[in-house]
């Protein structure tokens, strides 16, 4: 998600500058997300069905599937290098909020809409997960018996998880609780990046079929070098909001908003 909160320790990245960065990889989502949503904004608010513009915006959409899986792999490279996960939770939250606005007149033509919240507010409840999930496997329990101790992890690792899932899926956010279990998940294996990637597309796949074209994604984690790259810090931050402006005044202008 936000790689320029990570200080990366030089030591265990690779020498060589082969591969692709963390900023390329979230300028690589943003322009997949800007494709996916001139489909959702645009196109779809137009009777398409039966017309070229149904395989075009067919065509977007897919391409579309690319882009969360992505952001949710940086926020777990940011959530493992960050100095201070308190500022970056606020950061997310802080957007969020900003967000809500340009989001609810894209997707729903109005002002205040409280059936959908953009996508912040899912990897914020990731997030949170996470940080709360980390203060767990540090903490000690002090239990005589190992096996007794792994279970309550297991215990306290299921119902944390559950409560974050259960939130987004309450505040019906974009992505829903399958957007924070697929977070979870990339968070459990975050030492494998392509695995890390695998687990989950598989997550969101399950949630629905048509997030199977997130798999493509795994060709470019497997390109990933580990590095910052630019510093890109709030790119996604302003660019999320601002874009979803931009395309709902295209919208209008075209008519497909009135």
């Amino acid at each position: 998600m936000n790689t320029q909160d990570v200080v990366a320790n030089q030591d265990t990245l690779p020498e060589d500058n082969r591969g692709i960065t963390g900023s390329t990889l979230k300028i690589i989502a943003i322009v997949i997300m800007l494709v996916d949503h001139v489909g959702a904004v645009i196109l779809e608010r137009f009777p398409i069905a039966g017309t070229p513009l149904y395989l075009v915006d067919a065509v977007l959409r897919s391409v579309g599937r690319l882009a969360f899986p992505i952001f949710c792999f940086l926020l777990v490279e940011g959530f493992i290098y960050t100095r201070d996960r308190a500022k970056y939770a606020v950061r997310l939250f802080g957007f969020a909020l900003i967000s809500e606005i340009p989001f609810d007149i894209a997707t729903a033509g109005r002002f205040f809409n409280l059936a959908y919240q953009n996508v912040f507010f899912t990897l914020l409840a990731g997030f949170l997960t996470i940080c709360v999930l980390d203060e767990v496997k540090q903490k000690e329990f002090n239990i005589a018996s190992k096996k007794a101790e792994t279970v309550l992890r297991l215990v306290f690792t299921a119902l944390i998880t559950a409560a974050g899932m259960f939130a987004a899926y309450l505040l019906k956010t974009d992505y829903s609780f399958a957007g924070v279990l697929a977070i979870v998940v990339m968070y459990g294996v975050k030492e494998k990046k392509p695995e890390s990637m695998l687990c989950g597309c598989a997550v969101l796949t399950a949630y629905n079929f048509l997030e199977a074209f997130a798999f493509l994604n795994i060709f470019l984690i497997k390109m990933y070098n580990g590095k910052r790259g630019l510093k890109l810090k709030y790119i996604f931050y302003v660019f999320y909001p601002v874009h979803l402006l931009v395309l709902y005044c295209i919208a209008r202008l075209l008519g497909a908003i009135r």
